[in-house]
C-alpha cells in the first residue's frame, strides 16, 4: 500500500470513539473471526447432500459419492476439505445448512449488504450488524481496536463509535502510520477536525500494534499451506496471541462467483479455506486460546441447485455456513433444505441468518440483544 492510498483510506474512516475506554471485565476475552466467502459460495459442493436429486441436477459438477468424506448417511464433505477432518472428529466444527432470509436478493452488492448489516430485504441500515455490540465492549489497554479487517470491505464492522482498523498486516499498518505526517492540534472546521481525530486514533492504534513484546506463536506443522488466506489467518493468530486484537477480526476469501468451469476454481478456494483454518486451529490450540475463538463463515448467497450450461452455477439463495472453535457444539446442526421442493429453482431457506448473529451476541459475547436482532432467537451452537 502506497502512502497516498493509506491517507485516502484513513480519511474515509468513520469518526472513532476517542474517549478513554474502561479495562475489560475480569474474564478471558472472546474473539470472533469472520470469514467472508466472497462471490457466493456453492455450498452444495461443499457440504454435499447424498441424494439422488443432487446428482440429477448436476451431471458434470456433482462430486461422486465414493469420493466424499462421509459425515453421516445423508451428508459428505468435498474431499478438498480434508484438512478440517480433525476439527470435525473433535466436535469443534458445526455445519449450518439452509441459512438465508425472506425475499432473497440475488445481487452481489445488495445481498452482501443485507448479510453484513442484518437488515431485511426491503430495509437499509447504515452500520454493520455487530456495531451496537462493539460499542458496548470495553477494550483492554493493549487492544488496538474493536475490529481489525485484514484486507478490504469493512461494512460488517462499521459504525459510529466503533474503532475499526483496515490493513494487510500489523507491521505494514504501523510503518505506514509512522510515515504519515499531518498538522496536529484542533480545528473548528468539522472536516479537518474529523481528519485530526482519525489521525490521533490511528497513531494510538499503530503504537499498540507496534509496541509490547510480541509473543512467538507456533508456526504451522511443515510448510505453510493455504496461500494468502492462510497468511491472513497467521496474522490473526499473532494479533490474538499478543492481546492486540479486539473482539472481531474479519478476513475474506474468493471469488466464489463460479458461473463457468466451477469445479477447479471452487476446489482451489475450498482447499485454501480448509488448510488455513486447520493451521489457525493448531496455532490457537498451541497458544492455549482455542476456547476463546469462534470462527464463522458467511457469503452473500448460495448457488442454484441445477448446474448451468457452462459447467458452473448461477446466483441462488440459501446456503450452508460453518462455525468452528473450541467451544462450538460440533455436528450438522440443522436439516438440509429439500432439493426437490424448490423456490423457482432455488433452495428454500430454513434458518434466518440473523439467528446466527443473535447466537454470537447473546451466547458468545454474553450481551443483551440489540434492537435489530431482538426478534431472532439464539441457536444452541455453543458448549456451556
Amino acid at each position: 500500500m502506497q502512502r497516498r492510498q493509506f491517507l485516502q483510506q484513513l480519511m474515509t474512516l468513520p469518526l472513532l470513539s476517542l474517549s478513554p475506554l474502561a479495562a475489560a471485565a475480569n474474564t478471558r476475552p472472546r474473539y470472533l473471526v469472520l470469514v467472508e466467502l466472497k462471490g457466493g459460495n456453492d455450498s452444495l459442493n461443499m457440504l454435499v447432500p447424498r441424494q439422488s436429486a443432487y446428482y440429477r441436477a448436476r451431471p458434470s459438477l456433482a462430486i461422486a459419492d465414493t469420493d466424499l468424506l462421509k459425515l453421516d448417511a445423508d451428508h459428505g464433505l468435498n474431499p478438498v476439505l480434508a484438512a478440517l477432518e480433525p476439527a470435525w472428529a473433535s466436535g469443534e466444527l458445526a455445519w449450518l445448512p439452509g441459512l438465508g432470509y425472506p425475499q432473497p436478493n440475488r445481487s452481489h452488492f445488495r445481498s452482501i449488504e443485507i448479510w453484513e448489516t442484518a437488515s431485511a430485504a426491503d430495509q437499509y441500515r447504515d452500520e454493520g450488524w455487530a456495531a451496537e455490540s462493539l460499542r458496548r465492549y470495553p477494550l483492554a489497554p493493549g487492544q488496538a481496536a474493536h475490529a481489525i479487517v485484514l484486507g478490504k470491505d469493512a461494512l460488517v464492522v462499521s459504525g459510529a463509535g466503533v474503532r475499526t482498523l483496515q490493513m494487510d498486516s500489523a507491521a505494514q499498518f504501523s510503518r505506514q502510520a509512522r510515515r504519515l505526517t499531518m498538522p496536529g492540534g484542533q480545528s473548528a472546521n468539522p472536516a479537518l477536525a474529523h481528519i485530526l481525530a482519525v489521525q490521533s486514533s490511528t497513531a494510538d492504534a499503530a503504537g499498540k500494534l507496534a509496541g509490547g513484546e510480541r509473543m512467538k506463536i507456533p508456526g504451522p506443522e511443515g510448510k505453510q499451506q493455504g496461500g494468502r488466506f492462510a497468511k491472513q489467518l497467521n496474522e490473526a493468530a499473532q494479533l490474538i496471541s499478543n492481546g492486540q486484537a479486539g473482539p472481531v477480526i474479519k478476513l475474506s476469501l474468493g471469488s466464489f462467483d463460479t458461473h463457468a468451469n466451477q469445479r477447479g476454481v471452487q476446489n482451489r478456494l475450498l482447499k485454501q479455506l480448509a488448510q488455513g483454518l486447520a493451521q489457525f486451529r493448531q496455532q490457537m490450540q498451541a497458544a492455549g486460546l482455542w476456547d476463546q475463538v469462534l470462527v464463522m463463515s458467511y457469503s452473500e448467497f448460495g448457488r442454484r441447485v441445477a448446474e448451468n450450461g457452462s459447467r458452473g452455477t448461477d446466483h441462488g439463495t440459501a446456503a450452508t455456513q460453518l462455525l468452528m472453535g473450541g467451544r462450538v457444539r460440533g455436528g450438522i446442526q440443522h436439516t438440509m433444505p429439500s432439493l426437490t421442493e424448490l423456490d423457482a429453482g432455488d433452495l428454500r431457506y430454513q434458518l434466518d441468518f440473523r439467528q446466527l448473529y443473535s447466537t454470537v451476541v447473546q451466547l458468545w459475547w454474553q450481551q443483551t440483544l440489540p434492537t435489530h436482532l431482538a426478534s431472532w432467537p439464539a441457536l444452541n451452537l455453543l458448549k456451556s
